[in-house]
């Protein structure tokens, strides 16, 4: 009668070890692209992204729906810079590296802007 439940303690501990490796392995898979380059095509059928894109220095900068560009689903400029990945925020603790701001005028929305491309 010991041996069943030494049998079963054993299988038990391994597979909760094997869970454990498995949810630790997907967790460190999944790679934030905060701030990493996106592509904002002047010729996209889709006007935001084509306004976006155009960088014509009209606006102080410009946030659109990226699809499948951007892991955060949302590519945007800031100033004139190069397009960057970003996502909304409400604090600057929510950007790593980076700082939280509206820089689409009027929009009350704050995203994540990389401290390499506002300054400290």
């Amino acid at each position: 009668m010991i041996r069943p439940l030494r049998i079963n303690r054993t299988i038990a501990i391994l597979s909760m070890l094997g869970l454990w490796a498995t949810s630790i392995f997907f967790l460190s898979s999944c790679v934030d692209d905060l701030y990493a380059s996106c592509v904002l095509d002047p010729a996209s059928k889709d006007e935001a992204i084509a306004a976006c894109g155009r960088n014509d220095g009209s606006a102080r900068g410009c946030v659109v729906d990226s699809g499948t560009s951007c892991e955060t689903g949302t590519c945007g400029r800031f100033s004139g810079s190069n397009p960057f990945c970003t996502r909304l925020c409400t604090e600057d603790s929510e950007c790593p590296d980076g700082k939280c701001m509206e820089f689409v005028f009027q929009t009350n929305e704050k995203h994540c802007v990389p401290t390499s491309i506002v300054g400290n």
